[in-house]
């Protein structure tokens, strides 16, 4: 199960690094070993390798901080797609942002 995750995990990497990887900002290479990097994370939590990590206190940060983050996306796209209208001819790269739907028109 977690090489079939793997492999279902680098194409989406690919998939969403691809604009950052056109304007310069990241390698493709980075963005790979920065996917490892997390796989390795989530394996040694899992293996209990990181229980020594005892701080009781990130779940209540987390929990006060989570829905700041979800108005701070929110916004935070508004303002990219309000300031991409009038100052760049580069399309803002969504990274986050889930793959879109295509509609096909089926009137001749």
């Amino acid at each position: 199960m977690l090489g079939l995750s793997i492999a279902m995990a680098i194409p989406s990497v690919h998939g969403r690094s691809d604009g950052l990887v056109r304007l310069g900002v990241v390698s493709y290479k980075v963005a790979l070993v920065v996917m490892f990097a997390m796989f390795a994370v989530m394996i040694l939590l899992a293996l209990g390798r990181l229980s020594w990590l005892r701080w009781p206190w990130l779940t209540t940060l987390g929990a006060l901080t989570y829905p700041v983050y979800l108005l701070h996306r929110q916004l935070g796209w508004v303002a990219v797609d309000q300031l991409h209208e009038s100052t760049s001819s580069v399309p803002p790269t969504r990274v986050a942002d889930p793959p879109r739907q295509c509609e096909f028109s089926t009137t001749a």
